[in-house]
């Protein structure tokens, strides 16, 4: 009896051995499978209004009258190197840096951003290059490497604020950080990963929300809070069920536009901006008196898409 009991007792052992390799084999081999790669062929780009285009933003002021461009710096991993998309001006970084020109300045975009990239990545190879650059604004998305390579979350911290400390030296660079979002759907992602990956990944982005709070010129957009959602969406992924499609990319940069105005001109006044209330009819979405508090409609392309 106690031979047949320990027989089941093996069976069941080596069964969830087996399960938990496959299922966490899983996650990487629909990425690997398709061998993305990042659309960017050169590290920078110049990005202009479209000529004889109005101004989304008018009657809002120039930033600038000076024909100089502004320079962007965009660092992170394949997320923020646009993996998933086939064209570069359907990136997180481009639509940014669209964004940006169509206030009225050109505007150069350095893409530093590297495929498989962690926290020690960007610490040691991508904050040196965009110090050299001098960037008037920057945008760091990094971390779900470090939380899928199992790097510590001492050592995650260690490397984000050496990160924000360097880039956060000069105060008038505005950085944008994006926190460590929720990626893959349920097709990839399966228990109990799913759960582990979750709780992980909400750990670290607390850590970003921390460092990044006692700066005056970073902000943080809350990623993790929209791509929870993504689970049973499919089409805001690209073919890989990892990276982000060509919507899921313009999504993210409307959310960073929605969330803070700020980041593309500075504070205007109350008469030229009535209580901040914003209607921004390009994708339908409005941004709220106070940002990062959106309306109660939300953002027009996340209902609109959710209710088909």
């Amino acid at each position: 009896m106690l031979r047949w009991i320990l027989l089941v007792l093996a069976i069941a052992a080596i069964t969830v051995i087996i399960y938990l390799n496959r299922t966490y084999a899983l996650m990487y081999d629909s990425v690997s499978e398709k061998h993305f790669s990042s659309p960017f062929t050169r590290q920078e780009y110049m990005v202009t209004q479209t000529s004889g285009e109005q101004s989304i933003y008018e009657p809002f002021p120039k930033i600038s009258d000076s024909p100089l461009p502004f320079k962007y710096a965009a660092l992170g991993d394949s997320l923020m190197a646009g993996v998933g998309s086939a064209d570069y001006q359907k990136t997180l970084p481009f639509y940014i840096a669209e964004k940006l020109a169509y206030v009225g300045n050109p505007i150069t975009l350095v893409n530093l951003a590297q495929s498989g990239a962690t926290s020690k990545t960007v610490l040691e190879q991508q904050v040196p290059q965009a110090l050299k650059e001098n960037p008037d604004y920057v945008t760091l998305l990094i971390g779900i490497n470090d939380v899928r390579g199992w790097y510590s979350q001492d050592k995650f911290t260690s490397n984000f604020q050496q990160i924000i400390n360097d880039l956060s030296r000069n105060p008038k660079t505005e950085i944008i950080v994006f926190n460590i979002p929720y990626l893959q759907t349920d097709q990839t992602l399966r228990p109990p990963w799913r759960q582990i990956i979750d709780r992980r990944t909400k750990e670290f982005n607390k850590v970003i929300s921390k460092i990044c709070a006692d700066k005056e010129n970073v902000s943080v957009i809350d990623l993790y809070g929209q791509t929870i959602h993504w689970r049973s969406f499919s089409g805001l992924y690209s073919l890989d069920l990892f990276h982000p499609s060509d919507t899921g990319y313009m999504i993210w940069a409307d959310l960073l536009h929605a969330n803070y105005i700020n980041f593309y001109w500075p504070p205007l006044p109350d008469k030229q901006c009535p209580d901040r209330h914003l209607i921004w009819q390009k994708n339908g979405y409005r941004v709220a008196p106070d940002p990062g508090n959106l309306c109660s409609e939300g953002l027009w392309i996340w209902s609109d898409y959710y209710a088909r």
